[in-house]
């Protein structure tokens, strides 16, 4: 004995596998190169939004944080700005003030007694001068 829902099970099984196979190989593979293209243009993106900043801490640049952070606006803005932090990286600023380079040093100020530093330091030379001599005689 058959059950009486026998054939309306299988009509509607058969139906559905044949919805489901609709799509053949090639409809299959499109989805696969789009999805294949999408992750492209993400990774794109974001190689994109991060180059300038790492440009910036590359060639050591004082504003090497917010040229980073204009990159990502920039590309937020439909790349309205990357350009501008693009060739923000490569322009080298000069220092204004003390810190904001290596090669600065502090200006002495005004009054300073320098001469009585400089004597210190030498007395402080000829001290451990000796003191080395006196190592080497033991």
């Amino acid at each position: 004995m058959t059950h009486p829902y026998s054939e309306a099970l299988a009509f509607f099984w058969g139906r559905l596998v044949k919805e489901l196979c609709v799509y053949d190989a090639l409809t299959y593979f499109a989805w696969a190169v789009m999805a294949i293209l999408f992750l492209a243009v993400v990774v794109l993106i974001v190689w994109l939004g991060s180059l300038p900043g790492k440009i910036a801490r590359q060639r050591n640049h004082p504003q090497a944080d917010a040229i980073n952070a204009a990159s990502w606006i920039g590309l937020a803005l439909a790349g309205a700005g990357w350009p501008i932090a693009f060739v923000w990286a490569f322009l080298r600023s000069a220092p204004i003030g003390y810190g904001d380079s290596a090669d600065t040093a502090p200006a002495a100020a005004p009054g300073s007694n320098q001469q009585g530093e400089i004597a210190r330091l030498q007395k402080r030379i000829g001290e451990l001068e000796a003191e080395l001599k006196k190592r080497d005689n033991e």
